[in-house]
């Protein structure tokens, strides 16, 4: 009995594992920012309110899709955590539409295209501000509702030396 007992119990735990294993976070670090050529990230000091903008760009590509793609920003002050939202991005394009909200999308695809220096027609956009005292301990994550598996991560320091 106890043989087949420790059998099941294998069994079940290397289940457990395997599902683990296909489920991984990366953490996107400045240094090694270009080993995910498909992901941007700048971030500015806004001197007038004090706090720093953050741009993440998702550019389009086979193995990681920007279509269902989501942030999540994680707000903590070094040891509680005070907020988590979900922020949704816009698909950039270089369309020209002749409505007042197509106005304000070229507006804003020319300006994410010269911020980052390439033209980024389907790339998906995820924008927040946040106060410079939350920095330290804050992330934002990138995840894909089609596939979580391919979750990438970062602290919000790691981005924050702009000027």
């Amino acid at each position: 009995m106890k043989p087949k007992l420790l059998l099941c119990l294998a069994l079940v735990l290397s289940g457990i594992y395997t599902a683990f294993a296909l489920a991984y976070f990366v953490q996107l670090k400045p240094a090694e920012l270009g080993l995910y050529p498909n992901i941007l990230i700048r971030s500015k000091l806004d001197f007038n309110t004090g706090y720093r903008n953050f741009w993440v760009v998702i550019l389009p590509q086979k193995d990681f899709p920007n279509a269902n793609s989501q942030g999540s920003l994680e707000l903590y002050d070094q040891t509680n955590r005070l907020a988590s939202c979900p922020i949704d991005g816009i698909i950039l394009s270089d369309v020209q539409t002749k409505s007042w909200d197509g106005v304000n999308k070229t507006e804003q695809y020319m300006a994410m295209t010269n911020l980052f220096s390439k033209p980024l027609s389907g790339a998906k956009l995820f924008t927040f501000q946040v106060a410079t005292n939350l920095l330290a301990a804050s992330t934002f994550t990138l995840l894909d509702r089609d596939e979580p598996s391919d979750t990438r991560w970062f602290y919000l320091k790691d981005f924050s030396n702009e000027k």
